[in-house]
């Protein structure tokens, strides 16, 4: 994005204005029989100790990359790691993009997942090894 348009957008959150109607449509028109909206909650979780919108736009603004080594409370990152990929019960992962918050708070039930499915181990189900293949992942 051009300086010029990155400050503008800057210029417009600073100050709580909209860069665009939501009722309008690409032709400028208004939509016919558009309601008004409101956002009533808003909330993110995300590395970087993202967690709310503000903090968001501020890591997007900022440019900044939130990779970290794996936290020792994790799991044994030691134990696991072998440089190759391709190594059965291994992982040649040493990092990756962690919230900070305490991981059993995750609410499995509001996603819709049964709680073996958001098993916080490594090899669990919802782990990158486990979904290779998936037509959701690659």
């Amino acid at each position: 994005m051009a300086p010029a348009a990155t400050n503008n957008l800057n210029d417009a959150h600073r100050e709580g204005r909209q860069s665009g109607s939501c009722a309008s449509r690409p032709d400028g028109n208004a939509s016919a029989g558009a309601a008004p909206i409101a956002i009533v909650g808003m909330a993110c979780r995300f590395g970087g100790d993202v967690t709310n919108p503000s903090k968001l736009w501020e890591l997007c603004v900022s440019g900044r990359d939130c990779w970290t080594p794996i936290p020792e409370d994790r799991f044994d990152v030691k134990g696991l790691y072998h440089k190759d990929h391709t190594r059965v019960g291994r992982s040649h992962v040493r990092g990756g993009y962690f919230m900070k918050e305490d991981i059993s708070l995750f609410d499995a039930a509001f996603f819709n997942l049964a709680s073996d499915v958001a098993s916080v181990s490594p090899y669990g189900p919802t782990s990158p090894q486990s979904r290779r293949g998936s037509n959701s992942y690659g």
